[in-house]
């Protein structure tokens, strides 16, 4: 178990127990190197910014902040409770469970996700999510599913299909 309170920067393979960034910790992860959490994987108003591989059962991030640059690999679920996550990179995730917070970046996921409440920065929060499924083998197809989140749960609202042609 490791819990980081100042910076670390990794440029090597390591597995460990846990990890905990705590409040002024920050970790950088080099490009190529490997970071293996065996359990659970904590940002408690720390911050993260990986560029190499990191990999663990469960993340929490609350009013933490995590980069991901390259490849992100979560065997079960990614909790936001406040703070930011932006994905440059590859995520990988059972579940992604958005409470507050923002997300955002130009990389790729392939999770399911779930936005409770969503704070995008500009004084409004959304009520409604995007479910998102891209098939890249052929034939390539794509689906958009829309749900209103009230009191909790989410109601799907509609589905649309897309076959993409080269």
């Amino acid at each position: 178990s490791v819990q980081v309170g100042h910076d670390i920067n990794l440029s090597n393979v390591l597995k460990i127990d846990s990890l905990n960034v705590i409040e002024s910790g920050f970790l950088t992860l080099k490009q190529d190197s490997s970071l293996e959490i065996l359990l659970d994987i904590e940002i408690n108003q720390g911050e993260i910014e990986n560029n190499g591989s990191l990999k663990g059962s469960n993340l929490f991030i609350n009013n933490g902040v995590l980069t991901t640059n390259d490849s992100l690999i979560i065997s079960d679920s990614i909790k936001l409770v406040d703070g930011k996550f932006q994905n440059n990179g590859l995520v990988n995730a059972k579940k992604i469970e958005v409470v507050e917070g923002l997300v955002f970046g130009n990389g790729i996921s392939a999770e399911y996700s779930t936005w409770k409440s969503l704070f995008l920065g500009f004084g409004k929060v959304l009520d409604e999510s995007w479910k998102i499924n891209l098939e890249f083998s052929e034939p390539k197809s794509a689906s958009i599913i829309k749900f209103k989140n009230k009191n909790g749960k989410s109601e799907q609202l509609s589905e649309s299909l897309y076959l993409c042609q080269n």
